[in-house]
């Protein structure tokens, strides 16, 4: 029994001193698992790379995302604006052109109202057509083949002239109006105090009398500038005591020029 014990024993011993070595099925597993795990290692150093540089170029493209989507914003509000102007100066043009027109021929009839108020037949000859001339109606109608016409020349001495014409043939009564060209003034066309009138208007001609105004037909590319005067208050034959001056005018080059006085008033 000792001796068993003891041969026990020494087994033991050597079982603890000897080397175990894996079998070699078992390395050879170990071997191919550690190739897994390396690889697996890689791919996911991989992925984070990738997602990473994907983060990168994601954040590097948000600017230039950003700065495209301006520059496309910019460009339609140019684009918009652009054609609001050209709209706006389709327009703009003729309604400038109308009133620059108005303006013009308005700034001409005051020239007109003052050399004839001052007398100055000089001042007033420069302001008539230098063609045409001037013609003198002593009513609203215009008669082209009785009325008087004078030049330039013969307007720059008006209020000198002693010779008498015959001007037309008085509204009312018929009597030919037979006046020096000063009697003329004073009768027929400077009667009222027309340098302040109750109103100015062009080509839209208050008076409205017995007489036929024809003045928009016998010049059809003239501009007429009416100064009217109303009636004095009060009744009877006073509240239609009204008169006008009225002055046309047409282009010649880029200047007005004066064709036409007419004078308009109440009758009986």
């Amino acid at each position: 029994m000792m001796r068993s014990l003891a041969v026990n024993t020494k087994a033991r011993r050597l079982a603890s001193t000897r080397q175990v070595w894996p079998r070699p099925f078992n390395g050879r597993k170990n071997a191919v698992g550690r190739l897994f795990q390396l690889a697996n290692l890689r791919l996911r150093k991989d992925d984070q790379l990738l997602r990473t540089d994907l983060s990168e170029n994601i954040q590097r493209a948000k600017p230039l995302k950003i700065l495209n989507i301006s520059l496309m914003l910019t460009c339609a509000v140019l684009l918009i604006g652009a054609a609001f102007c050209r709209e706006v100066q389709s327009l703009q043009p003729a309604v400038s052109r109308d009133d620059q027109a108005e303006h013009s021929v308005l700034q001409v009839a005051r020239q007109v109202v003052e050399a004839i108020r001052a007398k100055d037949g000089k001042r007033l000859a420069m302001l008539v057509h230098p063609e045409k001339g001037v013609r003198f109606s002593p009513s609203a109608y215009v008669d082209i083949e009785n009325d008087v016409v004078f030049s330039s020349a013969q307007v720059s001495q008006f209020w000198t002239d002693r010779k008498t014409y015959t001007w037309g043939f008085a509204d009312g009564t018929g009597d030919a109006i037979n006046m020096t060209p000063s009697e003329y003034c004073d009768r027929y066309i400077m009667d009222r105090d027309f340098f302040n009138p109750s109103s100015i208007s062009v080509n839209n001609d208050r008076a409205r009398g017995n007489m036929n105004n024809n003045a928009a037909s016998v010049y059809p590319q003239g501009t007429r500038v009416e100064y009217y005067i109303e009636p004095a208050p009060g009744k009877g034959t006073r509240e239609f005591d009204w008169a006008a001056l009225r002055l046309v005018f047409e282009r010649s080059g880029d200047s007005w020029f004066l064709v036409a006085v007419i004078h308009d008033e109440w009758t009986t």
